[in-house]
């Protein structure tokens, strides 16, 4: 989105006739009007049309080369600079064009297989194991991790990956916990720069039957995720640590199984602080139907694991809606303080078993996109499922978008969520004219607030062919452009516009731009028939071009522009239902 900034930089003022120089700021964009002030005076502006034109009072003239701005005192003879007293600050205005962005996002997953690696485009045949590992935002330095589940408990190990990504060597110590909080083992070392440290908690002075979480500190950065493992039954899952901060959580798991199709969901909770938390956990139906409450109170560090294969049955979610399923469910938890949730979800076969685990994170607000860097459909092997809940207690409209390898557009399907409710997306289902699919897909919603997973399952791999992966944040809500027109004049007298505002958002973003007069008054045309205030609806995008009716001599010219999320119950038109997204007060050249 292209808008133009006023920036103000102070001048010195040299002997008279002479040329002062303004440094300019690094990656300051291309300038397209400047001003000079000194109090009340030469307060007129070299224009966009012709950057080498004498200002508008014919004192001074303006030039850009470099990283610099020369005002010029001498091009005319009539000039008066001498009015500003040699060795006198003064205050050059330069409007500089920029381009601003909702902020750029990518998602990525680690796909670990054993046996054989995947293919190209993702496909698992052939190999034994599979699990997925989601990247993360890189975490604060100084933050202490922690991997809310490891064990070496039930058949099942833990190998901890701890990863110091610094450019200097930096000492971690890693501390594991027990259910109750209480320390059970502890170590440290001195990490060089990309060094990574692999535990097995085989090898470590544990317990029997240990179950609990995994605690890194560092001072200087560090990553850290776990694999465990079930070698009885080939099961392998893959978590990353997540960071211990502080303040109550609201999190949103999307799916939760119980006794669908074989498959069943365990759910540890671990407190994150050194108090005593109490954790609410509400399960919906896709309905967003409570189907059961609890309440938990965690010690501190303490960890508690809740196991869910007795929901009821719920309504269907496919092709008939109204066809009881086994259960399918969302959680919401909300805790006093912080606290790490991790779900896994295991179906176990005569042969064998799938599992795949998943971290519980925050639903987004609305407008704002969720990611999956990988689905796939080619059944009986490769299959992906889309689970996409809504957190709010509002409807909400959600899209998913199925973007494939190398095509230029998507295939589009709609969810209408209910408030607390699960859409699902099951690609055999909905692909059913599509022998194979291979690409990405892109979630949101224009109201509520959503958490999605999506789980990748291939029958046909004789051990663990599972894998569930978070959708991560990525397009944020709308934003603003606001610039200066290059047939600016600061006037009305001319056909073509002073002004242009846009906004942009999601596609299907219902939007509203408001100008508001302050000392300057803009017009939707060059009479000035309507001025402002002025509202300017739209749905994804919002462009208007504005004159500039009228200005308040003696002061600076200004207006106000807000953008407003039109969530109102008049669409098209500012009510109190309205949510206001930017407000920017704009400094015009004057």
């Amino acid at each position: 989105m292209t808008r133009t900034r006023a920036l103000e930089l102070a001048a010195v003022k040299g002997a008279l006739d002479t040329a002062d120089a303004v440094p300019l700021p690094p990656e300051t964009g291309p300038i397209t009007v400047v001003e000079v002030r000194y109090g009340t005076r030469y307060s007129g502006s070299l224009g966009l049309a012709d950057p080498t034109a004498l200002d508008t009072s014919q004192r001074w003239q303006a030039t850009v080369s470099g990283r610099a701005i020369t005002i010029a005192w001498n091009v005319m003879p009539s000039d008066d600079d001498g009015t500003i007293p040699t060795g006198a600050r003064y205050t050059v205005i330069a409007h500089v064009l920029e381009t601003t962005c909702r902020e750029p996002r990518f998602a990525a997953q680690l796909l670990l297989t054993a046996g054989q690696p995947a293919g190209k485009d993702g496909s698992t045949d052939g190999a034994a194991l599979v699990s997925s590992l989601p990247a993360r935002p890189i975490p604060d330095p100084t933050s202490t991790l922690v991997i809310p589940l490891v064990q070496w408990h039930n058949g099942w190990t833990t190998v901890l990956h701890v990863a110091h990504r610094g450019t200097v060597s930096c000492a971690l110590s890693v501390a594991l916990r027990d259910g109750r909080g209480e320390l059970e083992w502890n170590d440290s070392r001195t990490l060089a720069p990309s060094e990574v440290w692999h535990l097995d908690l085989r090898e470590l002075a544990l317990p029997s039957g240990f179950l609990g979480s995994a605690w890194i500190r560092s001072s200087c950065g560090a990553l850290a995720s776990a694999d465990r493992i079930k070698p009885s039954h080939r099961l392998a899952l893959s978590a990353p640590a997540v960071e211990a901060s502080g303040g109550p959580s609201e999190l949103l798991l999307p799916i939760v199984y119980a006794a669908h199709s074989g498959w069943n969901t365990g759910i540890a909770l671990t407190n994150l602080a050194a108090s005593p938390v109490t954790v609410d956990l509400v399960y919906s139906d896709p309905s967003g139907a409570p189907v059961r409450t609890e309440r938990h109170t965690l010690a501190p560090m303490a960890q508690e694991i809740v196991y869910r294969p007795d929901l009821p049955p719920t309504p269907g979610v496919l092709a008939d809606p109204n066809a009881p399923i086994p259960a399918l469910a969302t959680l919401q938890v909300r805790a006093t303080g912080p606290v790490g949730v991790l779900a896994d979800t295991v179906k176990y076969t005569s042969a064998g078993g799938r599992a795949f685990t998943l971290p519980v994170d925050r639903p987004v607000p609305g407008g704002t996109s969720l990611l999956l860097p990988l689905v796939l459909s080619a059944p009986p092997s490769d299959v992906t499922g889309l689970a996409v809940a809504n957190a709010s207690s509002l409807p909400a409209p959600a899209t998913v978008e199925l973007w494939p390898l190398g095509a230029a557009s998507p295939l589009r399907f709609s969810l209408a969520l209910p408030g607390r409710g699960l859409g699902i997306v099951y690609l055999p289902e909905q692909l059913r004219s599509l022998t194979r699919f291979s690409g990405t897909a892109l979630a949101w919603s224009n109201a509520g607030s959503l958490a999605a997973a999506g789980m990748q399952v291939n029958e046909t791999i004789a051990g663990d062919g599972a894998a569930g992966t978070p959708l991560v944040p990525g397009w944020v809500p709308p934003v603003l452009g606001i610039q200066l027109l290059p047939t600016w004049d600061g006037l009305a007298s001319t056909p073509q516009p002073d002004v242009a505002l846009a906004a942009a958002g999601l596609p299907g973003t219902p939007l509203l731009v408001e100008v508001v007069a302050d000392t300057a008054v803009l017009g939707t045309d060059q009479s000035c028939s309507a001025s402002t205030p002025l509202v300017f609806s739209g749905t994804g995008t919002v462009q208007s071009p504005l004159w500039l009716c009228a200005v308040t001599p003696g002061v600076p010219s200004t207006f106000t522009v807000r953008l407003w999320w039109d969530r109102g119950a008049t669409p098209g038109s500012l009510d109190p239902g309205d949510e206001l997204v930017s407000e920017e007060l704009v400094h015009l050249p004057g």
